[in-house]
């Protein structure tokens, strides 16, 4: 891809990825979608919130609704390896020429309104473009970061908003305590317009019902009005139950059920039945979370090693992702037989790294009292805000250094032996420069 040919990603290409400090004022962000139709408008859409699991969340929605024969489209954010995967059309990025179209659009409108933007808001923008001008039947968007300030929030009344789960993350920008931090969430809650919540801590509760209370919106919760019931293997609700008889490699991680409680009220809100559900259910990929690879040496010749290894990639980038990881990893040795654990890490600095690097150390300390080998390899993604290694090897009290997540990986495969899990997480950045390393299975949320 050169700059000629694709102008518009290009210019995308070459804005700053966002510094973590401020939001684009809505009102810029509406002028430009204003100028562009008003595209996020046009179609159908479930919007969706939360600390944690939007990504799981969205594709099992997006996924269930392709099921019932909908043309669906999915915005997702951050992307692991090419921007187009933030614009899905049923399942797979939108081609590069037709994102490079939406973004041309989007590059003209912000020349003819003398404005400048984010990468963030450019990209959106053209994936709305992209979905209305494709007339989908529906879409399922992802917010980038808390709700009320973010650009997604343009969204007029969509079909219904979700909200995955509230904890600690990002508290620089939306604030110190759970209650602010739900407060922000609950932002995208639109009047009327129906409202599904994961399992909320108390004080994030209270606010995310005070906001739906305010807007006479319905509200859902998981746990009091709908839940997973693991006897029956079904998803309840008073007057209403979905048994759940697909399977799905991303259920093996238990804190996965949650999401897909919370996935299932929501298309059965918008008229998915059990079996559209369930062929969803079966049919839903999320690279990068909980993603199992079984990883051939013969991929790296150099090595000079040889078989296989198991490699798990977890874009886990908080200390409530980092807990949800760890907790499924001695489910994943039982299923395995593997008594060796070795991580590659790479945090920025924005997050509260040291708390998710306590979890690991925490982790760590439990596992070899177990009996199993942990090791711990630092690197650096390519994004500049990635904190270096030697800092989280010094905090974390051990383990070794790499510059690159190549090299990282590299030698962590190197070292590694039959009886090893390698795992791979703390950013998604870092995921996205790996995975094309260790797999040349595409970027595809829905299989078939």
């Amino acid at each position: 891809m050169t700059a000629r040919e694709y102008a518009g990603i290009a210019y995308l290409e070459a804005l700053p990825l966002w510094d973590g400090t401020q939001f684009t004022p809505l009102g810029e962000v509406a002028r430009l979608l204003h100028a562009l139709g008003d595209p996020q408008d046009k179609i159908p859409a479930v919007h969706v919130a939360g600390t944690n699991g939007k990504g799981s969340v969205c594709t099992f929605v997006a996924s269930m609704l392709r099921a019932a024969g909908a043309d669906i489209g999915q915005f997702a954010s951050p992307h692991l390896t090419h921007v187009t995967e933030r614009c899905l059309l049923n399942g797979s990025p939108v081609s590069i020429g037709e994102f490079d179209a939406a973004m041309c659009e989007v590059v003209a409108a912000l020349k003819k309104l003398d404005m400048t933007t984010s990468f963030f808001v450019a990209g959106a923008a053209a994936a709305f473009l992209v979905f209305a001008v494709r007339k989908l039947d529906a879409a399922v968007i992802e917010v980038g970061l808390g709700g009320l300030h973010d650009a997604t929030n343009l969204i007029a009344r969509p079909l219904c908003t979700l909200i995955t789960g509230i904890s600690y993350d990002h508290t620089h920008i939306l604030g110190a305590t759970l209650a602010e931090i739900a407060r922000s969430k609950a932002g995208i809650i639109k009047a009327g317009v129906p409202v599904f919540a994961g399992r909320l801590p108390a004080e994030a509760r209270e606010e995310v019902c005070r906001r739906a209370d305010e807007t006479c919106s319905p509200i859902e919760l998981e746990g009091e009005d709908f839940s997973f019931d693991a006897a029956s293997r079904s998803v309840n609700w008073p007057g209403g139950a979905c048994p759940i008889t697909a399977g799905n490699a991303l259920l093996q991680a238990p804190y996965q059920w949650r999401n897909l409680a919370l996935a299932v009220r929501a298309a059965v809100h918008c008229q998915v039945n059990g079996e559209a559900i369930n062929r969803g259910i079966a049919a839903a990929r999320w690279p990068g979370r909980v993603e199992e690879l079984i990883v051939s040496l013969d991929r790296f010749p150099d090595l000079g090693v040889n078989g296989k290894r198991q490699v798990l990639l977890d874009a886990a980038h908080n200390p409530e992702g980092v807990e949800s990881l760890l907790s499924y990893l001695p489910l994943l040795a039982r299923k395995s037989g593997h008594r060796r654990l070795s991580f590659v890490i790479s945090i920025l600095k924005r997050k509260n790294w040291r708390e998710m690097l306590d979890r690991f150390a925490d982790f760590r300390q439990k596992a070899e009292a177990d009996g199993f080998n942990v090791c711990a390899f630092f690197t650096a993604s390519e994004n500049p805000h990635s904190l270096r290694p030697e800092a989280l090897r010094d905090y974390y009290g051990q383990g070794s250094v790499f510059e690159s997540p190549h090299q990282a990986v590299l030698e962590v495969l190197r070292e590694s032996d039959e009886a090893t899990q390698v795992v791979i997480t703390g950013s998604i950045y870092l995921l996205g420069i790996v995975r094309p390393l260790l797999t040349d299975q595409p970027f595809c949320t829905f299989a078939g």
